[in-house]
């Protein structure tokens, strides 16, 4: 709803008076005129409602509706996945990268539940492979349940971790 001024968040006063000796100020004091906020027939309850009555539910309000907000960004959580291209299926690697070396690659050859996967090779150390930042898009006090699906190729080892490196100002962490 709107006053009968349209949707206005301000009220404007004016004097018809005869201007003082400063200049924008009136010689006298204008007589008091009560500004008519409020439609005809409706009385002004609060700063931004008027009604017909003090206690009728018929009212209008003087205030702007909210406007649409935007598109929102896109919702991290416990509902979603957190992880940018999960199954490696983009055209590029991007945004994982390589934790170390340069033996990260798409790989076509093996894949879970798309046409890719991500070959990790060349590894120097049992913590190399592929990383992705969360930052942002993690809430404390929030408990998330992750998961992966790994496949060891040529390795006499079946050991896999899967694990979360935190970068605070203090250092990194390694938990679990």
């Amino acid at each position: 709803p709107k006053s009968k001024f349209g949707y206005v968040n301000y009220l404007e006063i004016t004097a018809n008076c005869a201007e003082g000796s400063v200049s924008g100020y009136c010689a006298n004091t204008p007589v008091y005129i009560d500004p008519q906020v409020c439609s005809p027939g409706y009385v002004q309850v609060s700063y931004d409602k008027c009604c017909v009555s003090v206690s009728s539910t018929d009212c209008e309000s003087l205030t702007r509706p909210p406007t649409a907000p935007p598109t929102p960004p896109p919702t991290y959580g416990q509902t979603s996945n957190l992880v940018d291209n999960p199954g490696f299926e983009s055209v590029s690697l991007s945004p994982w990268y390589a934790n170390y070396g340069t033996g990260v690659t798409i790989d076509t050859s093996q894949s879970h539940s798309g046409s890719k996967s991500v070959l990790c090779a060349d590894r120097t150390y049992t913590w190399n492979g592929v990383e992705q930042n969360l930052l942002g898009r993690l809430d404390v006090g929030v408990q998330y349940r992750y998961s992966c699906w790994v496949k060891l190729k040529n390795v006499s080892s079946s050991f896999f971790k899967l694990a979360f490196r935190i970068t605070k100002g203090t250092g990194k962490e390694y938990p679990g």
